[in-house]
């Protein structure tokens, strides 16, 4: 793995989401035959109504099982549900106690 890629991955690990760095990391993945991961982040990516990652992401669920695109899905509200988690662990306590208690994992 490239070093930018190993630094996006870092970074998006950390909750710091960029819809460049989900494209990019959408296309390494696909070019390196890793589907399910690309597909994942081209989702991801998708979100931020990038319009590159809406492309890329119908053309390559046309070569997906549909066990793969499951498998991506399940991961795409992993990640998530992990950017949730940080983003409320990362608030003031102020800011914090406005936070319904069930949202806090």
């Amino acid at each position: 793995m490239s070093d930018d890629v190993t630094r996006l991955m870092e970074s998006l690990a950390h909750g710091v989401p960029s819809e460049e760095g989900m494209l990019t990391l959408g296309l390494h993945h696909w070019k390196v035959g890793d589907v399910v991961e690309a597909y994942k982040w081209l989702l991801l990516a998708a979100d931020f109504n990038n319009p590159y990652a809406s492309i890329h992401e119908k053309e390559l669920v046309r070569e997906m099982t549909a066990e793969q695109v499951y498998e991506s899905r399940r991961r795409v509200f992993a990640f998530r549900s992990a950017s949730v988690v940080v983003e409320v662990e990362s608030m003031s306590p102020e800011r914090r106690a406005g936070v319904p208690t069930d949202a806090i994992v």
